[in-house]
């Protein structure tokens, strides 16, 4: 009966399409397996980045919330101040800058003319 097996080509055929279809769907899955391993990477990078990012964030916040950090806030952006101090504001200068002067290449020609006679 087992010889006959081995040599019936209906059963060598449907044997080999089994075959076939199991070494497909690993392939499928090691496929997926090896995207879904990038993804995780990719995810537990950014994870890491942002972990990064909240500490740092933290750290400001903290710095950010002492008396003094409030005190040159309030100064600095809405110009308050304590009983006995002044405010001085820098104003900067705005008189435009002086115009370029270039001379052409006739006005250079006619310079160099004018200091040798």
């Amino acid at each position: 009966m087992r010889l006959s097996i081995k040599r019936s080509i209906p059963m060598n055929i449907f044997l080999l399409c089994t075959a076939s279809a199991v070494a497909v769907g690993a392939a499928r899955i090691t496929a997926t397996t090896l995207a879904l391993r990038a993804e995780l990477r990719s995810a537990e990078s950014q994870l890491g980045d942002m972990v990064r990012k909240k500490q740092e964030l933290s750290r400001r916040l903290e710095e950010q919330d002492t008396p003094e950090a409030v005190e040159y806030q309030a100064k600095a952006r809405m110009n308050l101040k304590n009983p006995g101090e002044e405010v001085v504001v820098v104003v900067p200068d705005e008189r435009p800058a002086p115009p370029e002067t270039s001379a052409g290449f006739w006005q250079s020609v006619r310079d160099f003319f004018a200091r040798i006679f």
